[in-house]
């Protein structure tokens, strides 16, 4: 009878913790919910501003320019602009002592989870390395680079152009490579590499013939944190 009595208050306390944890976890889950939609919406609200303030067209010409000054008086780190047609990518890009800085902090300097795009701290700001790189979270929306993926994943062999606008000169860079890789793999991410011939995508561009000296490197997230998404694109154009 003890035995029985026993048992049914074990298993009762273990239904009980059961219960606990699980509850547990649906708050737990609810705040992260949460929280990335609140960031998410505040950082969409924040470049959207920004855009607004900073980004003029030509209706005439469609020529695009930057008022770097504005930018500079908000945050003395951004060292350039990037905009890729046809995504959300629009962007300042931010450049500081090192690749962490920016991980979780927005242009104004305040914590965000989707952090800022931001070129790696060992590359010239000028863009005149043989590699430079760019980094962007992915954030299952539309934010920072989560746009790569749709580029990636389409099987159409569109051009994909990047644009990156800087306080002295104006870039056009055609991508003409991408894959996914490991977060190891530091091939993509050396500034002294300047062409790179792997690719999953295909960009019509005959990598083994194709003469590269410039390259810009797009690095995010695949779906999760043990995989990067790779987009290189070499330098087509440039005016000062």
């Amino acid at each position: 009878m003890k035995r029985r009595v026993l048992k049914k208050k074990y298993k009762k306390l273990l239904l009980n913790i059961l219960l606990i944890i699980l509850i547990f976890i649906f708050l737990a889950s609810t705040y992260n919910g949460i929280r990335i939609i609140y960031y998410g919406n505040r950082s969409k609200k924040n470049n959207t501003n920004l855009v607004n303030d900073v980004v003029n067209i030509n209706k005439k010409t469609k020529a695009t320019t930057i008022d770097f000054e504005k930018l500079k008086n908000i945050n003395v780190d951004v060292v350039a602009w990037i905009n890729i047609p046809d995504t959300h990518i629009n962007y300042p890009v931010m450049q500081t002592f090192d690749n962490k800085y920016y991980l979780k902090r927005d242009f104004n300097n305040e914590y965000n989870i989707n952090g800022s795009i931001y070129m790696d701290y060992n590359n010239k700001s000028d863009f005149s390395d043989p590699n430079t790189i760019i980094y962007g979270h992915y954030t299952h929306s539309t934010d920072m680079f989560s746009d790569l993926k749709g580029i990636y994943e389409n099987s159409s062999s569109k051009d994909v152009n990047v644009y990156i606008y800087t306080p002295q000169k104006d870039y056009v860079y055609k991508a003409y490579s991408m894959y996914v890789t490991n977060p190891n793999d530091s091939k993509p991410i050396n500034s002294s590499t300047s062409s790179f011939t792997k690719s999953e995508k295909d960009f019509n561009i005959d990598l083994e013939k194709k003469e590269i000296k410039q390259t810009l490197t797009l690095v995010t997230c695949y779906n999760d944190s043990n995989r990067r998404l790779i987009l290189h694109a070499y330098l087509k154009q440039e005016k000062s």
